[in-house]
């Protein structure tokens, strides 16, 4: 094991020696062998604790509206601000070499000229170019890696705390949304500004520097100059700064609405491919991302904006200085005086460009802290919601209370204004009572958060008594171990452990699974199915040994008969004694509960034995009937000899996943990049524009320098025309680089929706929604954004630092010959570090990764900590994923900070040899230069030291466009690779209109796969459906019932066989004919976001008469007319505004407008009651009583109106 130190000895800090060390390690040793250490300052531990004390000596001084801006300049500020240090020398030695040193150099060659120079000084001016630049370089990287440092320990502060609230809040307060994005968006940009924050003050202050040594060198003709810059260069740039901030504000809110639209999209895409709606949804994303674009427009506008003010501001200062100073003087400057000024004009770049980002920085930090300081201020449900006390016992350990759960007058309330459906609760539940609640499902979930503290006590009294355990609906796995999941933390009992594994059947899995596939159970890898899962979460609580047990439907997940048998084990056994209250809406297991208790309307109506309750049959609810009539055919039959070993067998089997291939190949990239609209031609003219643009600005320098010995008033016209037509090409170029750049965002945006609406079902069923999104927001915000900004950039610098060396070349004699010197040790400088940086922004990634893993894990598990008090582990887990990160982060900017140090060293190197060769070859004739003289020196030296500014930066720009590249890259990949459900290029035949007339379906041979070489799902099945023909379709599941479904509307390709309709074989006609004229009533109820009737009619094709029509044959006209907006009304959340039944009546709506003459009913599965199904079956047979109807169901009560069935069994009939 090597051990590698991020924090050492000041010379080592200061020349990066360690570096040198963590570079050969890691290039040479695996990266599991490294074992690299934060400072003591730098751990989450002790940052976490300075800004926790710092926040509560906060809360306690202000106590009310405290601030975390004020706690962390009260933990951090001290050391950050002594970071101004290295800023203040940076100005100083920065500005020695533009100023005076410059003017030494070139006085030194007009005393040369004159025969007074002294050899020796010459020499020593070029050998302080080098020493002041090394010591620039020394205190610029140093301010960078330290504030990089100071942002390190604040967001490490930072994310511990809002964890650590996290755990505090309920569970309803925040969405994983809003905390991810707190933590990943959030902190980052307030750790950003502690990088940037120095830059702010200092460009302003470098602005003055500038402005007091132009008025020391030319006094009063300064003064144009000195306006421009204090009253016009800057206040526009801070005004573009905050309306670049405004602007990408509400592009990121487009952006989120883009991103949700499409989560909907991606997540109801089969309902969508069922209705050949995928044109209607992709206008919506389109009718986004056009008002997306044009924020986006004005975001790059402002910057090309921004870019103009720097690059033109130098120049126009310049030629104002010339212009007074001539009619003030009535002479020209000296050759030393004018270079002098034109370097301190030159380096104004660096401060006007530094100023907007500093801004942008801190205006996006200010946001943030906003956000944090709402969070932080959030009401907490620890301690404050029920009262939860251990069960005592007396000297013979019998329990003396006979109270669990005990509620008199109490009143819940969540933690922020979510609205409660619950009102004034009393109850009493006995020790080992056994409670069944069900009715209202708002209600019931109100109630079982208050019984897992995860509301707020407003008044009254409520307490449990005993040790809580709770089972959700969704399993909850953590990463570690089968042991580590059900121990959680708890005192390891091997005799209970194997008890608990035969209870819960995990035995099997265990016998038959790889021990290293037990070892981290949470690894997505080993498709562990949720049956698997959800035995775990069970044998968890029952190991946990509980004295109250609150179950939320956990059963769900099994089927027949292993639901049956977990129950008996675990519920009518194992907590026999135990308190059992289960929220369900499962009417089998209600006669086994000892109470049922019902619950409408933030109350409890009726509390009763089964017995009791059944004799009222139907109990009436505010929105909805509850019926207890028993349905005898669904009971489950236990038989608690049976062999489980083939239902097991199925829960583990392995998928294969056939995603789209993620090899990311950078030239292709990069070609892609250039050819995409508007296409290579004019963006390759776009780079010339660039280059010609910059080499107007190298030849006013050029000229400046040729008219110095000349008629003064006579050339200045020139050298003015020469700055307007500056100002002009480099305003063109940035609206020219805008039209193109956005041509080619929408080009990508666009690929990417057609592939992906266009892609088959089977790529979304291999795909997970999260990748598909990640390239809809992540990927795309960095083609969008991030791309331009840094080619923006690129542009700029690169023909600044070419020029450079060309000026250079041209006019310092044998200069040229340096150049491979440069050239080969930036090269080894790069390939030196390349490698390392690779692997460790590869380790920093995943280690990012698993801070996220870690908070989902947590917010899924939310309820489960609390109840199994695991705050103090996950917290400590925590710290340690964020210290992996940090050591991770911290090599990567180590190692780019030395990279671009060294640089730094190359670049003094350059500008000490221009200063030198000035002086060795001062009286060598070359090229069109006859000797060296001031203005030759003054312009060579003038660009030359522009270098070390520019020449780091741009390394960051190529660095940053190659890194925006993979995103180009992953967006092309989808695009080309993702496979098209229709071939484009077919031809098809046109269907006559009204197709299909009669509804005639006819099966021949048909066989279906899911994958080509897979079993068929669909074996040579042959048979008729006559027109207007009611066919019921039963059998179990995976009997084949909803592929005949899927076959007929080709979301399944058929292997074998044909489809015909009304005598047309379906793979002759297209997708969106075929599917928009059959109608599907699917097994689920959705409400796309939009309005009522955008939901029936969505590309606005009927008229209204035609939808009250058809809401009235569905029994919706009265619910709707009631509506204040009526059909405008807007859905909100997938109807939640609507009942469920309502919601399937809408289902039913829809196929009645498009009034198709084939339908297919596929059985609804959610929680109705036998009157709201009977309501649906009776409406379905009356509206399509004229048409071919297909009903798909495994209950054959519901076929039995049908005019012939089919019974599907593996495949066949």
């Amino acid at each position: 094991m090597y051990h590698i130190s991020l924090s050492n000895n000041f010379i080592s800090e200061i020349l990066y020696l360690y570096v040198y060390r963590l570079i050969y390690l890691i290039k040479n040793k695996d990266i599991s062998e490294l074992k690299l250490h934060l400072g003591k300052n730098e751990s989450s531990k002790k940052s976490g604790k300075d800004l926790h004390n710092a926040w509560k000596a906060e809360v306690e001084k202000t106590r009310g509206d405290p601030s975390i801006f004020k706690a962390i300049t009260r933990a951090f500020g001290k050391g950050f601000a002594l970071l101004a240090v290295w800023e203040i020398l940076w100005i100083f030695f920065t500005w020695t070499g533009f100023y005076y040193l410059v003017k030494k150099a070139v006085c030194y060659i007009e005393n040369h000229k004159q025969g007074i120079a002294d050899e020796f000084k010459g020499y020593l001016n070029a050998f302080a170019f080098l020493m002041t630049f090394i010591f620039s370089t020394i205190c610029h990287n140093q301010l960078h890696i330290q504030c990089t440092k100071v942002g390190i320990r604040v967001r490490s502060g930072l994310m511990v705390l809002i964890y650590r609230k996290l755990l505090t809040l309920s569970a309803l307060t925040n969405g994983m949304g809003n905390i991810v994005n707190l933590i990943s968006n959030d902190c980052n940009r307030i750790a950003e500004v502690c990088v940037n924050l120095h830059y702010l003050w200092s460009s302003i202050l470098e602005a003055i520097v500038i402005c007091f040594l132009a008025y020391y060198e030319i006094e009063n003709s300064s003064l144009p100059a000195i306006g421009f810059i204090l009253f016009i260069f800057i206040p526009f740039q801070i005004y573009l700064a905050f309306q670049t901030s405004k602007y990408a504000s509400k592009s990121t809110k487009n952006i989120r609405d883009r991103v949700r639209l499409m989560s909907e999209i991606l997540t109801v895409i089969k309902l969508i491919k069922f209705y050949a709606w995928e044109r209607f949804f992709e206008d919506k994303v389109n009718e986004i991302r056009s008002k997306e674009i044009s924020k986006i427009r004005k975001v790059i506008y402002n910057r090309c904006k921004s870019l103009i003010i720097v690059f033109v501001a130098p120049m126009i200062s310049t030629l104002f200085s010339l212009v007074l100073y001539y009619a003030i003087e009535k002479k020209s400057m000296s050759p030393a005086i004018t270079f002098t000024i034109l370097s301190i004009f030159n380096s104004l770049r660096y401060p006007l460009s530094m100023l907007p980002t500093s801004i942008r920085s801190v205006i996006d930090a200010y946001i943030s802290l906003r956000k944090i300081d709402k969070y932080f201020v959030l009401p907490e449900t620890f301690n404050n919601g029920i009262d939860n006390y251990e069960i005592i016992k007396d000297e013979n350990g019998k329990e003396t209370q006979d109270v669990a759960i005990f509620m008199k007058n109490a009143k819940f309330v969540y933690d922020n204004d979510m609205p409660l459906k619950l009102g004034y609760l009393n109850l009493m539940i006995r020790r080992g009572d056994k409670i069944a609640v069900v009715g209202e499902i708002a209600t019931c979930i109100n109630l079982m958060d208050a019984l897992l503290g995860q509301l707020i006590l407003e008044s009254g009294t409520a307490y449990m008594n005993g040790k809580v355990g709770y089972i959700s609906q969704q399993p909850w796995i953590i990463k570690g171990s089968l042991r580590d999941n059900i121990v959680l933390g708890n005192k390891f009992d091997e005799i209970l452990y194997g008890h608990i594994l035969n209870l819960t059947f995990i035995n099997y899995d265990v016998a038959r699974m790889d021990s290293q596939d037990l070892k981290d159970i949470s690894d997505e890898s080993l498709n562990l199915s949720n049956n698997f899962k959800q035995r775990v979460c069970i044998a968890r609580c029952l190991y946990s040994q509980p004295d109250i047990v609150i179950l939320d439907d956990p059963f769900l997940t099994f089927e027949h008969p292993i639901e049956g048998l977990l129950y008996k084990n675990c519920i009518e056994d194992y907590l026999k004694d135990k308190t059992v209250i289960m929220f369900t809406h499962d009417k089998k297991y209600l006669k086994i509960f000892d109470e049922i208790m019902i619950m409408d309307n933030g109350a409890i109506i009726e509390c009763e034995t089964y017995d009791q309750l059944k004799k009222l049959k139907i109990i009436q609810l505010q929105n909805d009937i509850l019926n207890l009539e028993e349905e005898t055919n669904e009971q489950p039959e236990y038989n608690p000899d049976m062999d489980l070993h083939s239902d097991i067998e199925m829960d583990n089997e392995m998928t294969v996943k056939d995603n789209v291939p993620t090899k990311l190949k950078y030239l292709e990239a990069y070609k892609n990049y250039i050819c995409k609209s508007p296409g290579a031609l004019i963006t390759v003219f776009l780079v010339v524009v660039f280059f010609a643009v910059h080499s107007i600005r190298f030849f006013s320098d050029y000229y400046l320098k040729w008219f110095l010995d000349r008629e003064y008033f006579l050339y200045i016209y020139i050298y003015a025309v020469l700055a307007a037509a500056l100002v002009i090409g480099v305003s063109v170029r940035g609206f020219f680089f805008c039209w193109v750049i956005l041509r080619k965002s929408i080009a990508y945006h666009h690929g990417i929706l057609k592939a992906i609406l266009n892609a088959p079902m089977i790529f979304f069923a291999n795909t997970p929604i999260s990748t598909i999104l990640t390239v809809f927001a992540k990927h795309l915000f960095l083609v969008d954004e991030f791309l331009p900004e840094s080619l923006l950039q690129f542009l700029y610098y690169c023909p600044l630092i070419l020029g450079t060396v060309v000026i250079v070349c041209l006019f310092v004699p044998y200069f040229w010959v340096t150049l491979p010197l440069y050239a080969i040790l930036i090269a080894l400088i790069i390939k030196f570090s390349r490698s390392a940086e690779h692997r460790l922004q590869i380790q920093e990634g995943q280690s990012k990764t698993e801070i996220f893993q870690h908070l989902t894990t947590t917010l899924d598990g939310f309820r489960n900590i609390k109840i199994y008090q695991l705050q103090k582990d996950f917290e400590k887990d925590y710290k340690h994923y964020i210290d992996r990160n940090h050591k991770y982060f911290l090599s990567l900017a180590s190692v780019q900070t030395w990279k671009l140090f060294n640089i730094d060293i190359v670049s003094s190197l350059f500008i000490f040899l221009t200063a030198l060769f000035i002086v060795i070859f001062k009286e060598t004739t070359f090229f069109f230069i006859k000797k060296m003289t001031p203005a030759v020196a003054g312009l060579s030296l003038t660009n030359a030291v522009s270098i070390i500014l520019y020449l780091p930066w741009l390394f960051r720009t190529i660095y940053d466009v190659h890194s925006a590249m993979t995103s180009c890259a992953t967006l092309q990949n989808y695009t080309n690779r993702i496979p098209k459900e229709e071939n484009p290029d077919k031809k098809f035949m046109d269907v006559p209109k009204g197709w299909p007339a009669e509804g005639k379906i006819e099966f021949e041979n048909v066989e279906v796969r899911y994958y080509k070489y897979t079993v068929a799902i669909l074996k040579s099945i042959s048979f008729t459906i006559n027109p207007r023909e009611t066919i019921g379709i039963l059998g179990s599941n995976g009997s084949g019932k909803t592929c005949l479904m899927m076959g007929i509307l080709r979301m399944l390709e058929l292997s074998e066989g044909s489809i015909k309709v009304d005598g047309i074989d379906i793979k002759d006609i297209r997708l969106e004919t075929l599917r928009s004229n059959i109608g599907i009533i699917p097994q689920e109820p959705v409400l796309f976001g939009g309005t009522v009737r955008s939901n029936l009619d969505p590309f606005n094709e009927h008229t209204d008469k035609e939808i009250w029509d058809a809401l009235r044959k569905v029994s919706l006209y009265d619910d709707i007319q009631m509506l204040p907006e009526k059909l405008e009304t807007a859905i909100i959340d997938n109807g939640r505004n609507f009942t469920l039944m309502q919601c399937m009546l809408f289902m039913i709506a829809r196929i009645v407008v498009l009034d198709n003459n084939i339908v297919v009913y596929d059985e609804s599965v959610v929680p109705l009651d036998e009157m709201a199904e009977k309501k649906i079956e009776q409406i379905i047979h009356t509206v399509f009583k004229d048409k071919t109807l297909l009903i798909i169901s495994n209950k054959f009560r519901h076929a039995v109106k049908a005019d012939r069935v089919m019974i599907m069994e593996n495949g066949k009939y």
